[in-house]
This record gives C-alpha cells, sequence and structure tokens, in this order.
C-alpha cells in the first residue's frame, strides 16, 4: 500500500546537500520515503546513486524490499540486475553459469518485472529467451526456486 504523501515527495525534489553528512542524511531520507512510503521517486534517485557510484552490492537490500514491499516494477527489475551483472560476464553467460537456485532467483525477479510492464525487462527478456518466443511466468521460476 503506497502512501505518497507531500511530505514523501519534497524529500525526492529537495535540494542536493552541500556536505557529505547532509547527502547521507538525505539518502536515508530518500530510502525511508521510498521503503515506508512507497515513493517510486524517492527510490528511483536513491538507484541511480547507487549505479552510477558502481554500489549495486549494497543497493541490493533496498531493491529486494522495494521489490517485495511495494510490489515496485523498477525494484524487481534491479534485483534481478544486480544478480545478473554480479560478474564481468554478460548477463545470459552469467545467467548460464549460476546455480539453479540462484538462476531461478533472478529470473524471477526479471519476469515480474516484464509482467508489471517494466521497459528494461523487456530488452533482457529478448536476449535471453530470443525475440517474438514464449515468455514463461515469473511464477514457473518461484516455483522452481521454491521446490529446489
Amino acid at each position: 500500500m503506497r502512501k505518497n504523501t507531500k511530505q514523501s515527495e519534497k524529500i525526492a525534489m529537495s535540494e542536493k546537500p552541500s556536505t557529505p553528512i547532509d547527502e547521507k542524511r538525505r539518502m536515508h531520507e530518500l530510502i525511508d520515503s521510498a521503503l515506508l512510503n512507497g515513493n517510486d521517486k524517492a527510490y528511483n534517485e536513491v538507484a541511480s546513486y547507487y549505479f552510477i557510484e558502481n554500489m549495486e552490492s549494497d543497493f541490493f537490500y533496498y531493491a529486494f524490499t522495494m521489490a517485495n514491499k511495494n510490489n515496485s516494477a523498477e525494484a524487481s527489475y534491479h534485483v534481478y540486475k544486480i544478480i545478473a551483472y554480479s560478474t564481468p560476464k554478460d548477463a545470459k553467460e552469467a545467467l548460464d553459469m549460476m546455480d539453479d537456485k540462484t538462476r531461478n532467483f533472478a529470473m524471477y525477479y526479471l519476469l515480474k518485472s516484464y509482467e508489471m510492464g517494466y521497459k528494461n525487462a523487456k530488452y533482457e527478456i529478448d536476449e535471453i529467451f530470443g525475440k517474438d518466443k514464449a515468455i514463461p511466468q515469473s511464477s514457473l521460476y518461484l516455483q522452481k526456486f521454491s521446490g529446489d
């Protein structure tokens, strides 16, 4: 359930901080707004920061929580992306090298994002399954993950 209050929107739109302490405080405010209130703008701003700074693995918890708690398509894609791009290999090759449980977990989040209409997921789906091919439901990978 999202509570996009004016205060949470204000946090995402606030001015850039001037000191490292202010930056850290602002990041915590944005994270709280995203996770507690489902504020997509705040989430996107924090995600952009972590990905630009190459700190994806530090961001995993926030993406995972946002994906599950707030049913976010973007966060679901980020969960997949953090797992699939955690090696120097391209995503398809990295997925092929993963153990079954990890691959099924990553694929569940990619397909969940795709099913919610996230555009970046479509590109990944085409790369993995091929264009104009039947795409499995995310629930299949969740069952595989749970059943292993």
